[in-house]
């Protein structure tokens, strides 16, 4: 007997160690799992580091693409204004050139800089400044750091094509933008339509806690207040052939097929310009060609310096100003240009293809202006323009009084005074929050074919939407999982966006707290609640949920991680399928 008193604590001790050792390779191990992205990495020692510059402003236009849309009409009314002298402007361009352009451009004003896309300069501005304003989406390692007031535009004052989750597999295509403008503070919707699309196509209607913003689109004061003398010297000078003794034809399609896969482009482009230019009197009109972004990019370098080509760089709303006849298709451009009262005639080639493609929201006898496939058309119009217009201003003044009820040149001064000096205006709404129904969120780290997907997407479906709002997160990118997901369609899904923004250590940390759990002493002293804290609001925003319901099949960090950043109650439902793991 003494002898086995004396080996039981050997015996303990060896166990100790032994664990001690286990854990310690598997944590040493799990860094190896991490598949954060350099940049994603890079942004986030930034995150952590930067100290924020409530006097900062960052403005963001497409990725960097221009120095233009909405973000640059708020720049321009904070610049002009005294009172707003304080503060320091960053602007994220994508080409050196065009720094080097812009950067002479505004010499005279220090507080003005740039920084290119995706350079450690960027990322230290993005989680620095104290305001961040944009039109599209931010990168998907992006967290709204506590303290920084977002302010997403959009980059559209209206939508003939479908947009978010009304796309085909929108549900997929909409991950990123969801999960951004969940983060925004505030969201300008310049009229009804847009407001609509972002509580309806985007799904923000009774979850979305911001303000929205809702009393014109400040990119519109640039079209109303720049003379077109100016437009002509400046496309001059970017060495695009224009003659303003003649009336400007301006063709700006949009784009087609998917991002990985762009149809159409030069070749169209040129056959159209060629047909109309043979049926209209060429000593009256000139013609200038706006591709989109996508197209824009195919060009060669000799076709981008042939002077036929509107630069991407170029402000779209400033061009407006210059333009006489607009000829577009599924483009929200038009939209814009409804504020100057200017013909708009639709060249739309391939409406069959694109809707059952993409989807609209506008047929063509609902648009403001005659629509054909036609080039030859679109020139006999222009050679009998006044009967044109004619023939259309119903249906013209309709359209404009939707999308242009609030264009009076003044819309980026309103919405600095909402934003910068926080006054509560007409035209302020908070978020479409639904007091009346519960918000219930369903995790599932995928929707693979198993039985536990079967029973969570009936279990979705059961609940009575009037009564609950259902938000569906995790989801995963397998095919299957793809193909499941499409099968809700009437709840706001929340798919898990790129890779992981991690460090090695909180990479480490995660997988030592999901495999020993929260008790374990190691995982505590790992401190993962800053990292979990990060991640919900990377995938969630501002969203607050009544209840959450863990789906997971295995246990994993997220009931961990919504414990921590939500005052929801919280549901661990595990529906276990033998047979798929067998």
């Amino acid at each position: 007997m003494g002898l086995s008193n004396g080996i039981a604590p050997v015996r303990k001790t060896a166990r100790t160690v032994r664990n001690a050792y286990r854990r310690a390779r598997d944590l040493a191990r799990a860094g190896g799992e991490n598949d954060s992205s350099d940049e994603a990495t890079q942004w986030v020692r930034c995150y952590r580091s930067a100290k924020l510059d409530p006097a900062m402003v960052l403005y963001q236009t497409h990725s960097g693409a221009s120095m233009s849309c909405n973000p640059y009409a708020i720049f321009r009314a904070l610049l002009d204004d005294p009172e707003f002298a304080h503060l320091k402007h960053v602007w994220v361009l994508d080409s050196y050139a065009e720094i080097g352009l812009r950067s002479a451009e505004y010499a005279g004003h220090p507080n003005v800089t740039f920084v290119r896309f995706k350079t450690r300069e960027y990322l230290e501005a993005l989680a620095g400044a104290g305001y961040l304003i944009q039109n599209t989406t931010f990168p998907s390692y992006f967290t709204k750091r506590p303290g920084q007031v977002y302010v997403n535009t959009w980059h559209s004052a209206g939508a003939v094509k479908k947009m978010g989750f009304d796309l085909p597999q929108g549900n997929y295509v909409s991950r990123n933008v969801l999960r951004d403008l969940m983060m925004a503070d505030f969201i300008v919707a310049p009229n009804v339509l847009m407001a609509r699309m972002y509580g309806e196509s985007f799904r923000l209607r009774g979850l979305y806690r911001g303000k929205v913003l809702e009393f014109g689109y400040p990119r519109n004061d640039v079209t109303l207040n720049t003379p077109s003398a100016e437009v002509f010297d400046e496309l001059r000078q970017r060495g695009v052939r224009v003659d303003p003794a003649k009336k400007v034809i301006l063709y700006a399609p949009t784009w087609r097929g998917t991002i990985g896969n762009v149809r159409a482009g030069v070749d169209e482009l040129e056959q159209f310009r060629a047909t109309l230019a043979a049926g209209i009197r060429s000593d009256d009109y000139q013609i200038l060609i706006k591709p989109h972004l996508y197209h824009y990019n195919q060009l060669t370098r000799e076709q981008r310096l042939s002077g036929q080509y509107i630069p991407r760089h170029f402000n779209a709303n400033r061009l407006l100003a210059a333009v006489d006849i607009l000829v577009s298709d599924y483009s929200s451009i038009f939209f814009d240009f409804m504020v100057t009262g200017r013909p708009i005639l639709f060249f739309v080639p391939d409406l069959v293809e694109y809707t059952r493609e993409r989807g609209l929201y506008f047929t063509p006898d609902e648009l403001p202006g005659p629509v054909t496939d036609d080039p030859a058309a679109i020139a006999g119009w222009i050679n009998d323009l006044d009967a044109t217009v004619d023939a259309h201003a119903e249906r013209y003044a309709r359209v404009r009084a939707l999308a242009c009820a609030h264009e009076d040149g003044r819309s980026a001064r309103r919405t600095v005074d909402a934003v910068f000096r926080g006054r509560r205006l007409d035209g302020v709404t908070d978020g479409p929050i639904e007091p009346d129904r519960q918000r219930l969120l369903f995790y599932a780290p995928d929707l693979d074919s198993h039985g536990a997907t079967e029973a969570l997407l009936a279990l979705v479906g059961a609940f009575d939407r009037t009564r609950y709002d259902i938000s569906v997160a995790g989801i995963g990118h397998g095919r299957a999982s793809r193909d499941n997901l499409e099968r809700i369609t009437d709840a706001r899904v929340f798919v898990r966006v790129g890779g992981s923004a991690l460090t090695r250590h909180e990479a480490r940390a995660l997988a030592h707290l999901e495999r020993y759990g929260p008790t374990d002493r190691l995982s505590r002293m790992l401190r993962p609640e800053p990292v979990l804290e990060r991640e919900w609001r990377r995938r969630f925003g501002d969203a607050e949920f009544d209840v959450i319901v863990d789906c997971s099949r295995y246990p994993s960090t997220f009931a961990w991680m919504a414990k921590l950043n939500s005052r929801a109650r919280l549901v661990v439902w595990q529906h276990t399928d033998a047979s798929a793991d067998l």
